[in-house]
């Protein structure tokens, strides 16, 4: 566990470096793609006894439809390891239990500084609140649950499926296919209380197959973002709009991407 985790902590210290000018953070760009080798800690690891006992296989068609063809597993046994919930299969597996877990803790750093580093290159000057505010928007947990869900993630995991089928996440299946990000549900029910509210589990095991991937990229950054920097674009987009609506032309600038020198999705930006 201490390789990956050293070397994202190392990875956040050197790429999201930034100076102050006035109140306002200026972006200074330090490459990031810096893939490493090693022995893969045991804790990450699929156990082969378990795989074998509960007859696990990567599921046919995720890498196309939910990272939309933007990631080939080296190793399918990552995938599997981040898409088992401890309740598949529980009576089987006894006291072989595994699960996502630590994948999806490594998904939420990898996660924190993509999103951290995607809006200090794209922007020109940002204040620390925006900042603050733009990336808590993008990796709080219906976030995390609406973009899975649109792509069809639930579909893959390997859980106890009666899980799924709860009133509540009925009730959030409906908001995600009627709505297009969840800034949407959040404006027509501003009421936090009042909001559909997906499984638990669902947002960890997504930033899992997050942590699955940069683990079998062999700790590549670069990876990461040109796979799943593209399921949030429509989120990233509406996020940063709002989220800098007290600055024109900034906002202006990530509503018409196609129009401003200041905006560029590019997932692969490169320095």
């Amino acid at each position: 566990m201490a390789v990956p985790i050293l070397y994202v902590a190392a990875v956040l210290t050197a790429c999201l470096l930034v100076h102050v000018d006035g109140q306002s953070l200026v972006t200074r760009k330090f490459p990031h793609n810096m893939k490493v080798t090693g022995a893969l800690p045991k804790n990450l690891r699929l156990d082969p006894a378990l795989k074998s006992m509960l007859e696990l296989r990567a599921p046919a068609g995720f890498e196309a439809e939910v990272l939309m063809g933007g990631y080939k597993f080296n190793d399918t046994d990552h995938l599997i390891k981040a898409l088992l919930h401890d309740s598949y299969k529980a009576k089987v597996a006894k006291t072989l239990k595994e699960s996502y877990q630590p994948l999806d803790q490594i998904g939420t750093m990898v996660l924190d500084y993509m999103f951290m580093r995607h809006i200090l290159l794209n922007m020109n000057s940002i204040s620390g609140h925006q900042l603050s505010t733009m990336k808590n928007a993008m990796v709080q947990r219906d976030t995390l649950c609406f973009v899975a869900l649109k792509h069809n993630f639930e579909k893959y995991i390997h859980v106890d499926r009666k899980l799924l089928e709860t009133k509540a996440m009925g009730e959030f299946r409906d908001a995600v296919e009627k709505n297009e990000v969840y800034q949407d549900i959040v404006q027509k029910i501003p009421i936090p209380k009042e909001r559909p509210v997906p499984v638990s589990f669902l947002a960890p095991m997504f930033k899992a197959v997050i942590g699955a991937v940069y683990v079998d990229s062999g700790y590549d950054m670069q990876a990461v973002e040109e796979s799943i920097l593209p399921l949030f674009k429509k989120k990233l987009i509406a996020s940063s709009a709002r989220s800098l609506s007290g600055t024109r032309k900034s906002c202006e600038a990530y509503e018409n991407p196609a129009n401003s020198s200041s905006w560029s999705f590019d997932p692969s930006v490169t320095e």
